[in-house]
């Protein structure tokens, strides 16, 4: 009996090894992540956003739109505020247990990858945990679980990668539906590119994998293909049921379920591009997202507007769209690779079309942050592809040598690039050094310098940044403020004139505008200011202290004294 008791000691013990290990590697590189303040949007959306705030009923955050309303963005993300607003409730604003947060999140979606991997390959157990670890190690992750904001891509694929393991098990038991419906409305709740999974459920549905779980193949199945198409069209009544629900929570807090997009050239050349250029673009988008999967050398937080050059003319086109191909032709007429390395592909493919810029334009060009979830899929065919070709040249053995360096190589990256995420400064700098083309990075840089009034180097930024993008908006704003913090009121006013012909009814613009004008004793042309940033943003604070102050120098002193009794 003691025997017996050791023999399953051990059996339990070498189960239990991969999930250990998983966890561990998922989490260890992203240690030195803790320390990290936030940075970039995370003081908007979480420390600036009013329906995070710890004095707001925690049900506000269900009931408001993710970004801050004066921002506008038409996103809809309950489940990723919430968690914002329950930990500030409980431990306020520090960030550490921000971070430690994500990092225990991402190590949830580390585990449930090796669930998928060993679903998608059963019988090779260990190809499955070596794709879950280089997934739970990767650097490209760094923008997901370092920046706090990342979040949101861990969520959903935590719902996400839940619902589809309980579909992939799915039975005519109506508690498989109900879990799919719940799984896959939370997923949908952290971010809306959970959607994506429609599309991988289609793709089964269809017999696009061929592991008989597609319409045809059930009712073509002897003896119980009733109750298998019956428990199938339950589970998918529930992944249904669970996207509806969060649709209609959309619809009832936004208004609509597609909210029109305002993007900017800035954030999204592609937007503005005709469809050729958009689809070329696209093209060469995703090859080059794949590229930094296979070598995460040069990452950056930013690749707006002109990290990424548009891809114009057929010919150069033709060449991105034949390198994006290219690794699912090779798998497919790879015999001996192809039932290991499609699956994956095709999952990698299915869940990063929806933010692709294919099928229609996004909010950004592209986002390391985009390939979270997605990654899995590239990550896993390439182990597969390796591991396939190892058997073919009879070197197995030598798949665990070069994962080991794999992983060595992938941590000590992740650490490195973890520190970039410190803070503002930290960040913004090594940005401008991966993407010196991209205009946002140049800008940011030159906001934070001008935050520590070293006002000639922010000029050089913003006028760097206006050099990449003329007229861009944000970089105008900022010189236009520079310039007056250096005295040199003339070239500040022309600056403010330039950013308002292209945008007038920026609030920041015109209150920086009107405090120039007050600077320079015009208090009547001052007051029209900050009246149009008050008709624009009628609760704008800083408004209404320009207006106070215009108003005393009007001699309207009663005016005046209401004015700072709004500000």
């Amino acid at each position: 009996m003691n025997a017996g008791r050791a023999d399953a000691g051990r059996l339990s013990w070498k189960a239990a090894r991969p999930w250990l290990l998983v966890g561990l590697v998922a989490v260890l590189p992203f240690l030195n992540a803790l320390p990290c303040g936030f940075a970039y949007d995370d003081g908007a959306i979480i420390l600036g956003n009013p329906a995070v705030d710890a004095a707001a009923p925690w049900w506000r955050s269900l009931a408001s739109p993710y970004w801050p309303a004066e921002q506008r963005a038409g996103l809809y993300r309950p489940l990723t505020l919430l968690t914002y607003r329950l930990q500030r409730g409980m431990t306020g604003d520090a960030p550490l247990p921000f971070h430690l947060a994500n990092v225990l999140f991402h190590a949830g979606a580390a585990l449930l990858s090796l669930a998928l991997l060993r679903a998608l390959w059963p019988r090779r157990g260990g190809l499955a945990c070596a794709g879950a670890l280089l997934f739970a190690v990767h650097p490209l992750h760094t923008e997901a679980v370092t920046g706090v904001v990342g979040r949101a891509e861990i969520l959903a694929a935590l719902g996400g990668l839940g619902g589809y393991l309980v579909w992939l098990r799915a039975d005519a038991r109506p508690r498989r539906a109900l879990g799919c419906a719940l799984l896959f409305a939370l997923a949908a709740a952290a971010k809306e590119s959970a959607a994506a999974w429609l599309l991988v459920l289609a793709a089964h549905r269809a017999g696009l994998f061929g592991d008989g779980r597609g319409y045809r193949s059930l009712a073509a199945a002897r003896g119980g293909s009733r109750v298998a198409l019956g428990a199938a069209w339950m589970v998918d009544g529930g992944v249904l049921a669970g996207f509806a629900l969060y649709a209609a929570a959309r619809l009832a807090v936004l208004g609509t379920l597609f909210p029109p997009l305002a993007v900017g050239m800035a954030d999204n050349p592609l937007f503005h591009a005709d469809l050729p250029t958009r689809l070329f673009t696209a093209a060469k988008v995703l090859v080059l997202g794949a590229a930094l999967v296979v070598a995460p050398v040069r990452l950056s937080a930013d690749y707006s507007f002109d990290a990424i050059a548009l891809v114009r003319g057929p010919w150069p086109g033709l060449l991105w769209v034949a390198a994006l191909l290219a690794p699912f032709a090779l798998a497919w007429i790879w015999r001996a690779g192809r039932g290991a390395v499609m699956p994956p592909l095709l999952l990698y493919a299915l869940l990063v079309l929806p933010v692709s810029n294919l099928v229609a334009p996004i909010g950004t060009i592209f986002g390391e942050r985009l390939l979270y979830l997605p990654s899995l899929g590239l990550i896993a065919a390439a182990a597969a592809a390796t591991a396939t070709g190892l058997e073919q040249l009879r070197r197995p053995r030598l798949g665990i040598l070069l994962l080991a360096a794999a992983l060595l190589l992938l941590a000590v990256r992740t650490w490195d690039r973890n520190a970039v995420w410190r803070d503002d400064a930290a960040l913004f700098a090594a940005t401008v050094r991966a993407q010196p083309r991209s205009v946002k990075a140049q800008t940011n840089l030159g906001a934070l310098l001008a935050r520590r009034e070293d006002w000639e180097a922010a000029e050089a930024r913003y006028r760097e940044a206006l050099r990449i993008l003329p007229g861009y908006p944000a970089a105008q704003n900022g010189l236009g403020h520079v310039l007056l913090m250096q005295g040199r009121l003339d070239e500040a006013e022309a600056a403010f004139e330039e950013a308002l012909a292209l945008h007038p009814r920026s609030v920041e613009t015109l209150v920086r505008f009107g405090n120039l004008l007050l600077e320079r004793r015009r208090p009547d042309e001052a007051l029209a200011r900050f009246d149009a940033a008050l008709a624009a943003a009628p609760f704008a604070g800083a408004a209404w202290t320009g207006r106070a102050s215009a108003l005393f120098l009007l001699e309207r002193h009663g005016e005046s004294a209401d004015a700072w009794e709004r500000a």
